[in-house]
């Protein structure tokens, strides 16, 4: 966390002076589809960015904290060794332009802060008021019961921050980014046995009907040449 800081302290002074600041929309901070995780694996959630209006945001870094909250069951956490993946999708808010030094840094096995910024020569990339992916989180699951259910949620608190072209002030975040949350259903593996007696079952079927005909047309072509 402490990196972190340093980081968003030293892009912070870079950009004194170097841009002038736009007027902003509210920020708009959402989940994708309701999800579910395999126990005994892993599972990914992608959070999306937009504008709220079309006066667009300009964004130059960000920083924001998750957290999972246990409905029922319990054991999911988020992923120690975080991969971000969304640094490689071309619906990044930061495509191409990435700063890559802002990575996820897990605080606990329940809270996560993601964070970025960009290297654009303007200084900022546009947000617009379409989705754009703003990370992906990862999880595991390796210690989580079947049936088990989690929230997660964006939290509003210092370590949640959106920074504008200038860098000197934050950007509005939509209180509904606060108050929504995202379900995630822990469900059981599919067994590899039953799917192979099912298969076999199917596959025996089919030989016996096609030996069936087979042996029809072989008796008919007798009883026509008899």
């Amino acid at each position: 966390m402490l990196k972190r800081n340093y980081l968003i302290l030293f892009a912070a002074l870079v950009g004194i002076g170097l841009t002038t600041t736009h007027c902003s929309a509210e920020l708009v901070i959402t989940f994708g589809p309701q999800e579910s995780i395999t126990a005994g694996g892993n599972g990914k959630l992608d959070v999306f960015i937009r504008s709220d209006a079309a006066q667009s945001d300009y964004l130059s870094l960000f920083s924001a904290k998750f957290q999972i909250d246990t409905v029922t069951g319990g054991g999911l956490e988020f992923s120690t060794s975080p991969t971000d993946p969304h640094f490689q999708s071309p619906n990044y808010i930061f495509a191409g332009t990435t700063f890559d030094g802002l990575s996820s840094t897990v605080v606990n096995p329940q809270t996560i802060v993601a964070g970025d910024g960009t290297i654009a020569p303007t200084g900022y990339v546009i947000v617009p008021t379409e989705n754009r992916l703003l990370t992906t989180l990862e999880f595991d699951a390796s210690q989580v019961a079947v049936g088990s259910q989690f929230q997660i949620s964006l939290i509003n608190d210092a370590d949640t921050m959106f920074l504008d072209d200038g860098m000197l002030s934050t950007l509005p975040v939509a209180a509904t980014s606060f108050s929504s949350s995202r379900l995630l259903s822990v469900t059981a593996v599919p067994e590899p046995s039953s799917a192979a007696v099912l298969g076999a079952v199917v596959a025996g079927m089919s030989l016996l009907r096609y030996r069936r005909r087979n042996t029809c047309r072989i008796r008919q072509g007798v009883v026509r040449h008899g």
